[in-house]
């Protein structure tokens, strides 16, 4: 069984709450106190509950990701962006292929709140606009890759084909 923050107060001989001030580097801690509990913790081989740590309102340093199909080359590329510059920011991203399928990405949506994640970005055509209003109710940060919803007020990022496939706009190199 995993060692618990309880496991670690009782074998260093300290409170709960002393380990927890060490743990979220709080409080006023002496350099020896500090010293021995992440000795102790070294020693159980304890890690600390990510999803103890959101309870409490603090980070889990992670993103949840939505896309359509992972197979597909465009979104493959676009996943692979999102988990590099999440990667570079301390973040770790959850991929979610939804299959284009509006149960999956509702499921999905469901499943990484549940997680707590620290935000969601979605590649996909969230076709449940009220589970999406829920989402900013809860004041979970969100960002639309390649959709809009203009009846909600979320981040969206887009490309613009039209621009894009102009021949004005395509410089020519000789």
């Amino acid at each position: 069984m995993k060692p618990t923050i309880y496991d670690v107060a009782q074998t260093a001989g300290m409170s709960i709450a002393t380990v927890s001030k060490v743990i979220n580097e709080t409080g006023r801690i002496s350099d020896k106190t500090r010293k021995h509990v992440f000795s102790v913790m070294e020693q159980l081989n304890y890690q600390p509950s990510m999803v103890a740590s959101a309870l409490t309102g603090k980070s889990t340093y992670t993103i949840g990701f939505t896309l359509p199909d992972l197979a597909n080359p465009f979104f493959a590329e676009i996943a692979r962006s999102v988990e590099d510059l999440g990667h570079e920011y301390g973040f770790s991203v959850f991929i979610c292929s939804t299959d284009n399928d509006p149960d999956k990405e509702v499921k999905y949506l469901s499943l990484l709140t549940q997680k707590r994640v620290d935000g969601i970005t979605s590649a996909t055509r969230i076709q449940n606009d009220q589970f999406l209003k829920k989402l900013i109710q809860q004041n979970i940060p969100m960002a639309l890759i390649t959709g809009e919803m203009p009846t909600l007020a979320v981040d969206t990022v887009m490309v613009d084909d039209y621009l894009g496939g102009n021949p004005a706009g395509i410089i020519w190199w000789s």
